[in-house]
């Protein structure tokens, strides 16, 4: 009987001694899990600005090449009819 509750006692400190390990490699990957989530949003909304900006100062430029060339063509029908 005593055998008995020396087993008993040392799958008892087993059980516990796992579910700490448990415990603690679930609370290690919910900070490693957070680090990756916060670096992916930062990387993410860097490259979409990026990406955006470069967008719309494309969409300007071309504006603007587009609205010179209709100055020229309107120029050029003009000197062509007088």
């Amino acid at each position: 009987m005593a055998s008995m509750k020396a087993i008993s006692g040392l799958s008892m400190i087993a059980i516990v001694e796992n579910l700490k390990s448990k415990i603690q490699n679930s609370r290690t990957r919910q900070k490693r899990g957070r680090l990756v989530r916060h670096y992916f949003l930062i990387s993410l909304v860097l490259i979409s600005g990026g990406l955006i900006t470069s967008g719309l100062s494309e969409l300007y430029f071309r504006y603007r090449e587009s609205a010179a060339d209709l100055v020229r063509l309107q120029q050029e029908i003009t000197s062509i009819s007088v």
